[in-house]
């Protein structure tokens, strides 16, 4: 084999290579982060979890102080009412009309 053709399988093996390994490379490299990114994100699901049934918990909480805020309030109102004595309505009598 001469040296120009030594040279041409050279440089076709590196231009080979690089087309090859260049998207093989960056394909790998974004494996992996995608992999450590699934990772980590896996490790905080049960803490997220967890965080969102103490979310719930409350909001639970706050809506049975409203909805018993909003009953204790509309019981004493309706218990002012209750013991007063009403005042009967006048009705005012109607007299015949002149023809």
């Amino acid at each position: 084999m001469g040296d120009v053709a030594v040279r041409l399988l050279s440089s076709l093996t590196f231009w080979t290579g690089l087309l090859l390994g260049l998207p093989t490379g960056v394909a790998y490299q974004r494996m992996r982060s995608s992999w450590n990114t699934h990772r980590a994100a896996k490790a905080l699901v049960p803490g997220l979890a967890k965080a969102r049934w103490g979310f719930v918990r409350k909001f639970l909480v706050l809506a049975a102080v409203v909805a018993a805020g909003v009953l204790f309030s509309l019981s004493w109102i309706a218990g002012q009412n209750a013991g007063s004595n009403p005042v009967p309505a006048s009705v005012p009598t109607l007299s015949p009309s002149p023809r």
